[in-house]
This record gives structure tokens, C-alpha cells and sequence, in this order.
């Protein structure tokens, strides 16, 4: 437990005491050699995009003569950032939410942002590569901060700061910048004369468009290469490649250098407190933390007892969606509509054993974590919580279960006593095997314990394979329920498509974690007297995505399928505010989209009586799959162009979008573009700017997700 939470004792009070030896440990060897001149590559991810290309430039530095270490941002710690520890940083970041720090740099960006002296940073050289999706509202929030703040404090930039917008080619984009960065970063770390690049400069300085560097990238991929007769569409797995013995490997990356050693514990008693500790979540202590303040977060979370849970859609769907009810009861917790709960997820068993069986691994040895680097005195793989177990290090705090990034494929491909295994890892992480890699790995929707089972030959180290995997991310539900009206209860809803795959549990269906851990609530004989399921939940804000503050404008919300969520919150506090009286309430429309009446109309009864108490003035419904053509939530609201117009920018209104950014965010942005143009004689360029200073008065908000 970490400072704020209760007192420790017994077995946890041992645990704090390994840990404080691990750490004690750390720092006495870094005394012991002086410090080299290196690049610090630090890195903001929260989904491993951008922790991939930061450990990808680290290991690519030394074929540049350039010494180098990979960190995240916490793992640095910003008070060990100064011009005699850390001259030279490249920075590598995401933000998540809205425009929120990923979770391994959240402690990080919050001491940054309170440091106040214009001396405090000089003399350290700084450049940053953001990745983004401009589809958010908070587009680039965290690496724009990071390099405003860095200058404020008088840091100074080396290389041109790049953005990199999923929507025009992150990856291309990400390269190009990478392949410039390797002289002035040289120069830097050899305490050369630098350029110092203004963020005037920066607009224009070095920078290609994206289709060049798609074209640089693209040529490059072509050189060298033969596959024969096969397409890239003929591929599924990686059983299916077919790698020729003389292909000429175009731009693989270096294999990631581990950075850490497992330090296994002999002591047979420490090693049960700890396996007792894992075994008996959560503890007594566990579930009488509570923060005064409401203030819990993935490492502390509090245990809310669930209340209820009730399936929203039909049970013949393959799409099942639960309705869940927390109490909050104690917790201090103070939630907005429009928030939303973090609740942490836990690995599939049957895959954790999958891949310890794999690597030959008892996962009952417990282990603690010491860099490899003797003088490094960071403490590095923290979300892992050591000391732990191997079992409980894959089940709870590695992401086992993503798209594996290139990095991790030349891991794993370095691995490999077979050469064919080897050869095929090798060309899905290199240009070369961009499309091949695209079809097979992220369409394919692969995983490590996919790789494995592909390439038993495959047997990587299990300190790389934990230094490398990202931390297993909590998940974020939109909570759909207003504090006005359920006072410390919390409701939130989920979605669980069954998928069928080859291994996992019962008759291959894989079950969700969140089924195991509301499996004594979803059990018919859960009233018996047995455990009641708790969830590990905490808050994380919704920003600009909240209930406005005034009735008096129109309010237009639109959420197909889970997306709707939020909108039961927000419903229920416009019920409340118009009946506590005082308030002019303007029109108040939900357009809502599912497949068919009968099979996913969630909330329909709830809605309904908004509608009929007049809380919800209009409420259209688009069903994909009811009736002999496809209707979306843009068809719906195409049909009301008129009024729409008149709400949001006549009576100056707000819309609200909630639900997937792949698509449907794209076209209802389309769809209100093109009403802007047709009911308001709008130039296309004139609805793109007024669409963008909705988003800045915050009258046009998304809450979407990928």
C-alpha cells in the first residue's frame, strides 16, 4: 500500500520491508560507478505505442554510438531530472482520456506541472515525439504540455518536437521523425554545439508531409524483398507465412536490451507471505482502505460491494452487455455525469498458464526487481508490484492480450532455436513486413500467447519478456448515473462480445475478467450467505465531457450502443436540476443507435420515461438491423438538419458524441459538417472552423475510444 493508505502490519509490513531492501540495494550500487553521459529515452503509454518506439530509438542508439536508457516517465521521477543526471531527453508520449497523463507518467506530469522556476531544468537538451488521434477533443494535451512546461523551465529543444496523428499515419510519421533524430541527438549527448529549435521553427523545420513519408517508407518496404507468389490477403496466421530463405530484411530493429534482473526469493516464509497475500485478495486491510479526500487510482482503489448486475441485451445475442451497480458508500467519491470508473482487469488464468507452460515457469516462485544497469538507481517494472509471483505478474499487471508491438516480436524472434520461427518474427517487425504485419498480427488481432503457440521454439528470458510487455492498463466504463438522484451508488455498463478461440477456458470460449470478478453477483445461489463481489474502482474524470452547466441551451446527445451510457447520468441530473424548479430548460434530444428492437435497445424502458416526463424532449432510435437497408445515427440526425442546425448553432446549443472513434465519431462529425453547409449555407471551410470553435467553447464534446 503506498503513503495515504492504512498503517502496515503482519505479512504487509514484510513485504514493505523486502521492497525497502530491493530498493536500498539499487541505490548503494549506484554509488559505486561514476555516472556516463547518456540519452534518456523516457516515454508517456498507455496503450505500449509509445513505450514501443521509445524501447525501438534505445535500442537502435547504440548502432549510433549513442549510450542510452529506456524509462517511463515515473520510473525517471521528475526529481531526478536535472542538467547533471539527465542533459539529454527524448521524449515519447501519449495522452489517454481526456487528454489525461497515461498512467506510468501520471506522477511525473503532476510534480512537472507544479514546478515553478525558470532555472530549474536548464541545461538540459530535450526533443518530444507526440502520438495522437485528432478525433479527441484534447488532441496532444500531454506532449504539448510536456514541451511548453520543459521551456518554461528552462530546458531548451534539440530537435525539431514532432506530432504524430493516428489519422494521418502515426507510424510513417513516427519513422521519419526517428530517422532524423540520430544526429542532433549524437550531438547532443557528445556536448556539442546545439541548434536550438524555437516552437516557431518547429511548424516547418524538417518536417515532411505525410504522404512523402509514406513514400520513403513504402520504397524502402519494396527493396530487397521476395515472397513469391503469396498476398498478404491469403494470410491469417502466422502459420500461413512463407518467409524465402534469400529475402533481404529491410529495417529491422535492434533487439531490446533487458533492463532488469529477477531476484528469486530463497526464503521459503517470505515467499508464502507473499503467495498468501495474492491468494487472499483482497485482505481485511484492502477492504477498509479508505482516502478522506476520494482520491484512488489503480495502485490504491477502493472496493465497492456490487449491488446489482442485470444483462441489458437479449440472452440469444452474441453481444452481451451488463448493467452493474457499486455502492461508494464511505468512499468520499465525488462523480459527475459524464465521468467515468476505473475498475483493474486480470488476465484469462488459462492464458497465464499457457505461457508458463510454455516457457517452462512454476508461477508459484516469487521474485523481486533490480536493474541490470549497476549505476541506475530508478526502480523500474513498478506496476508489477514486487516482491510477486511469476502467476501473479501475468494475471494481474502485464497486458498479455494486445496486439504485440514490433519490439516485443524481435524479442520473442531473438529467442527462436528454429531459423524458419526466427526468420518469419523477424520480417513481420521489419519494414519489409509492414502489410504482412497489418494483416497478421493487428487484423489478425494476435497475442503473445499466440506467438508462442505458433513458435514453440520460441523461449524468451522471463525478465525481457516482463521488462518488455506493457502494463496491463485499468479499464475505463462511462458511468451512467447521477449523484443527485443515487446518491453513493455508481452505475456503469459493459460490453462483452464472446469470442471463440483455440485455447482458454471451457469448450474454448474465453471468458471475460469481469465475469470472474462478478461471478458471486451473476451466481443464481449468490444470496446464500456467499462472498458478496466486490470491484477494485476508482474515479478518472471526464474533462469537458460533463452535464452543462445552464438547461436554458439545447442539449443534442448522440450515443449508439454503450455510448448511450453517459447519457442516463446526464438525463438524471437534468431530472433533478428541473425538479428542484428554478431553471428554464431548453430542448433536450438523444439520438441513440443499436442493431434491433428486440436484441440491444439499452436502457429502453429508463429512456422511455425520460421521454414521457419530458426530461428528454426527442428521442430517435437508428437500428442497423431492422428492416431491409442499414440505418446509423447520422441517417437520423441527416433527417432533422433543420432543427439540429437551429439548436446547436441559432441557439447556441450543446452535442455531445459517445462511442467508437473508428468510425461512428467520423461520421456524425461528417453528417454535422455537412448540415452546417446545407441548413446554414456554410462554405465547407467555414463548417470546419465553426465546428472547432464549438470544441474550444466547449459546446461540442466526444467521449469516444478506439
Amino acid at each position: 500500500m503506498s503513503a495515504g493508505g492504512p498503517p502496515l502490519t503482519g505479512g504487509a509490513a514484510i513485504l514493505a520491508r523486502l521492497r525497502a531492501q530491493r530498493a536500498a540495494s539499487s541505490k548503494k550500487t549506484s554509488a559505486q560507478k561514476p555516472a556516463v553521459r547518456e540519452a534518456v529515452i523516457a516515454f508517456a503509454s498507455q496503450t505500449g505505442t509509445a513505450q514501443d518506439i521509445a524501447c525501438a530509438i534505445a535500442s537502435e542508439s547504440k548502432s549510433h554510438g549513442i549510450a542510452s536508457k529506456v524509462l517511463s516517465l515515473n520510473e525517471l521521477g521528475f526529481e531526478n531530472v536535472s542538467a547533471a543526471k539527465t542533459s539529454v531527453i527524448v521524449l515519447v508520449a501519449s495522452s489517454t482520456g481526456d487528454g489525461d497523463p497515461p498512467d506510468n507518467a501520471s506522477a511525473f506530469f503532476r510534480q512537472l506541472q507544479k514546478a515553478q522556476s525558470p532555472e530549474q531544468l536548464k541545461g538540459i537538451q530535450f526533443t518530444c515525439l507526440g502520438l495522437g488521434d485528432s478525433n479527441y477533443t484534447s488532441f496532444m494535451h500531454v506532449p504539448r504540455t510536456l514541451c511548453r512546461k520543459f521551456r518554461e523551465l528552462g530546458a531548451e529543444c534539440f530537435h525539431g518536437c514532432q506530432e504524430a496523428d493516428e489519422v494521418e499515419g502515426l507510424e510513417e510519421i513516427a519513422e521519419d521523425w526517428v530517422e532524423r533524430l540520430w544526429a542532433p541527438l549524437k550531438n547532443a549527448v557528445a556536448g556539442g554545439t546545439v541548434h536550438k529549435v524555437s516552437p516557431e521553427q518547429e511548424k516547418t523545420d524538417g518536417k515532411v508531409s505525410t504522404q512523402q513519408a509514406f513514400s520513403q517508407a513504402t520504397s524502402a518496404s519494396n527493396a530487397g524483398v521476395s515472397l513469391g507468389p503469396q498476398s498478404t490477403d491469403s494470410l491469417a496466421s502466422i502459420s500461413d507465412l512463407c518467409i524465402s530463405s534469400d529475402v533481404d530484411l529491410q529495417g529491422v530493429p535492434a533487439c531490446p536490451e533487458c533492463r532488469v534482473k529477477l531476484v528469486w526469493e530463497e526464503d521459503s516464509n517470505a515467499a508464502d507471505v507473499v503467495l498468501l497475500r495474492e491468494k487472499s485478495w483482497p485482505s481485511q486491510q484492502e477492504m477498509e482502505h479508505r482516502d478522506p479526500k476520494g482520491l484512488y487510482n489503480a495502485e490504491n482503489p477502493f472496493l465497492g460491494k456490487v449491488l446489482e448486475v442485470r444483462r441489458l441485451t437479449a440472452g440469444w445475442s452474441d453481444k452481451r452487455v451488463l448493467h452493474v451497480e457499486v455502492d461508494l458508500t464511505g468512499s468520499a467519491v465525488v462523480y459527475r455525469p459524464g465521468d467515468s470508473m476505473g475498475v483493474a482487469p486480470a488476465n484469462d488464468p488459462c492464458l497465464v498458464n499457457d505461457i508458463l507452460g510454455a516457457l517452462g515457469i512454476d508461477g508459484a516462485r516469487v521474485f523481486s526487481v533490480v536493474p541490470r544497469q549497476e549505476s541506475s538507481n530508478q526502480v523500474l517494472l513498478p506496476h508489477l508490484h514486487w516482491p510477486c509471483s511469476v502467476q501473479h505478474a501475468l494475471a494481474s499487471a502485464c497486458d498479455i492480450t494486445s496486439v504485440p508491438r514490433k519490439t516485443l516480436l524481435r524479442l520473442l524472434a531473438e529467442h527462436c532455436s528454429d531459423e524458419i520461427e526466427k526468420r518469419k518474427l523477424l520480417y513481420l517487425c521489419s519494414r519489409s513486413g509492414r502489410d504482412a504485419y497489418r494483416k497478421v498480427v493487428v487484423e489478425g488481432n494476435s497475442s503473445v500467447v499466440q506467438i508462442l503457440r505458433s513458435c514453440p521454439s520460441c523461449k524468451p528470458p522471463l525478465d525481457a519478456l516482463l521488462d518488455i510487455l506493457p502494463p496491463l492498463a485499468p479499464r475505463l466504463y462511462s458511468i451512467s448515473s447521477s449523484q443527485l438522484e443515487k446518491g453513493d451508488k455508481a452505475q456503469f455498463a459493459f460490453t462483452v462480445v464472446t469470442l471463440q478461440t483455440p485455447w482458454g477456458t471451457k469448450n474454448g470460449v474465453a471468458t471475460h475478467w469481469m465475469d470472474r470478478l462478478l461471478s458471486p453477483a451473476l451466481s443464481a445461489a449468490s444470496n446464500s450467505g456467499k462472498p458478496q463481489a466486490v470491484l477494485p474502482v476508482f474515479l478518472r474524470s471526464g474533462g469537458a465531457f460533463h452535464v452543462p452547466d445552464t438547461l436554458e441551451k439545447p442539449w443534442i446527445m448522440i450515443g449508439p450502443g454503450t455510448g448511450v451510457t453517459p447519457f442516463l447520468g446526464f438525463l438524471q441530473e437534468r431530472r433533478a436540476r428541473r425538479q428542484a424548479g428554478g431553471e428554464q430548460s431548453a430542448p433536450c434530444w438523444l439520438f441513440f443507435g443499436c442493431r434491433q428492437p428486440t436484441e440491444d435497445f439499452l436502457y429502453e424502458d429508463e429512456l422511455k420515461d425520460f421521454l414521457e416526463e419530458k426530461t428528454l424532449n426527442r428521442l430517435e432510435v437508428a437500428f442497423s438491423r431492422h428492416g431491409s437497408s442499414k440505418v446509423y445515427v447520422q441517417h437520423r440526425i441527416k433527417e432533422f438538419a433543420d432543427e439540429v442546425f437551429d439548436m446547436a448553432i441559432t441557439q447556441a446549443g450543446y452535442v455531445f458524441v459517445c462511442g467508437d472513434g473508428a468510425s461512428m465519431a467520423k461520421d456524425v462529425h461528417d453528417c454535422l459538417l455537412a448540415i452546417l453547409q446545407s441548413a446554414g449555407r456554410l462554405t465547407g471551410q467555414e463548417a470546419v472552423t465553426k465546428l472547432a470553435e464549438m470544441s474550444k467553447e466547449r459546446r461540442y464534446v466526444r467521449d469516444i475510444w478506439s
